[in-house]
């Protein structure tokens, strides 16, 4: 039979491997996220990149390395003709060297509006920072828009008429 002192060594043994097990597994627990969770840096990353992935799936892009940045509060935005139509959540492409906006929205994988930059705004320590241009691209193509009017070319000049 066990004796009392026999059964007081079982239990300590049994509680101190418990207690190595636990410390054992917090360690592991403690490396993995020091070394093997993704970075905000990498997460960050991760998430132009997908950007990147659906808005090239749709329109042909920039060959540079946009910015991305997330709508998060529609009524900022809402003076600024861009951005009409936008909805928190969507993402806004700026690509700086073509002087390009883009914005897309994912829950529905559509673009909702592409338009140029220019680099007008200073802050108080002068540097530059990019805005959507508010004036339409083409006068033409605004007024199409208007109108509901085709663009036919005039096609007066035609050489066979020799």
């Amino acid at each position: 039979m066990v004796n009392k002192k026999q059964l007081k060594k079982i239990n300590m043994k049994q509680v101190f491997l418990g207690i190595i097990g636990v410390l054992v597994l917090l360690v592991i627990i403690l490396a993995y996220l020091l070394f093997m969770a993704p970075t905000e840096e990498e997460k960050s990353q991760r998430e132009v990149q997908k950007t990147i992935e659906q808005v090239s799936g749709l329109m042909v892009l920039p060959v540079e390395e946009p910015t991305l940045a997330t709508i998060e509060d529609k009524e900022q935005l809402s003076e600024q003709r861009f951005f009409e139509g936008a909805e928190d959540g969507d993402k806004l492409l700026i690509y700086p060297e073509s002087a390009k906006a883009i914005l897309y929205r994912p829950s529905i994988d559509k673009i909702i509006n592409v338009g140029p930059l220019v680099f007008e705004n200073t802050d108080a320590n002068g540097a530059v920072s990019p805005a959507v241009e508010e004036e339409p691209i083409s006068q033409e193509i605004e007024e199409e828009k208007e109108n509901n009017d085709v663009i036919v070319p005039d096609d007066t000049d035609n050489n066979d008429s020799e």
